[in-house]
């Protein structure tokens, strides 16, 4: 009596756990998300504060910490690349590009400038050595100011990942736009990322 009790309570809960698996994958009528990839940014996310957060422990020589580093650090980018491209929104790419580029701006490179110009105002009030510049100081806002411009971001070291995003979104809209018109769209842009890839590597064109 007791194992057919548990066998049944088992069965229910196995029940329940295909439904939670079916419902994660359910888009959704209303909100059109895919709860799979939500609960996958979640934990991306995760892994950057953790990533952080484990740096500070791997820069005390920390051995444990420097693996937990390596690991992190492996895959969680190129994870937020996947993610990000798996809901990316195809009909963007019949955006003018006037359209696009004010579109990037807005939201993507304002934010940018936004956060930037704010971190540059605490070194006001707090004197030393912030990411290598010393702070306040003309020639430390300069230098700064010039890293930042060229894609190095020194007052906000975090918002080099927006600047990812504007590289990556050019890349893919003007990629996509040129091979949609030679119906070659999923194979060109493939080889053209992998072309980039191996051009990027000194070691491999030395091979």
């Amino acid at each position: 009596m007791v194992h057919t009790c548990n066998f049944r309570i088992f069965s229910a809960f196995s029940t329940n756990q295909k439904f939670r698996i079916f419902d994660l994958m359910n888009t959704g009528s209303k909100t059109n998300r895919i709860f799979v990839i939500d609960i996958a940014r979640f934990y991306a996310i995760a892994l950057v504060f953790y990533g952080h957060f484990i740096e500070e422990l791997m820069l005390l020589k920390n051995p444990a910490a420097a693996n937990q580093y390596k690991f992190i650090y492996s895959f969680h980018m190129v994870l937020f690349i996947v993610l990000g491209g798996y809901v990316a929104k195809e009909s963007r790419v019949e955006w003018s590009c006037d359209k696009f580029l004010r579109h990037q701006f807005f939201t993507r490179l304002l934010p940018f400038i936004f956060f930037t110009l704010l971190m540059m105002i605490p070194p006001i009030f707090f004197n030393g050595k912030f990411f290598g510049l010393v702070l306040p100081s003309i020639g430390g806002y300069f230098y700064g100011l010039v890293s930042t411009i060229f894609g190095l971001p020194s007052f906000c070291i975090p918002s080099w990942f927006l600047l990812l995003i504007i590289g990556v979104e050019l890349f893919h809209y003007g990629v996509f736009r040129f091979f949609k018109r030679l119906q070659l769209k999923n194979f060109g842009c493939s080889n053209s990322v992998i072309c980039c890839g191996i051009l990027a590597q000194p070691e491999a064109r030395s091979v």
